[in-house]
């Protein structure tokens, strides 16, 4: 997995090799509850706590 930040539009993206993830945020108390993302069939998802994108990219 792969982590970067688009400085452009500040935020965090995340590549994925699973169509399944979660997301807690930050972590610790700038955190939000871990939550469970499914993509389905798109591409990439969006964090509905804090708006990480997570975009699928086959290994």
């Amino acid at each position: 997995m792969n982590n970067s930040i688009d400085y452009k539009t500040n935020i965090d993206t995340e590549i994925v090799n699973s169509k399944k993830i979660s997301c807690s945020g930050v972590g610790g108390s700038l955190g939000h509850p871990k939550i469970f993302l499914d993509m389905g069939d798109l591409k990439e998802i969006r964090c509905p706590y804090c708006s990480k994108l997570f975009i699928f990219e086959k290994s």
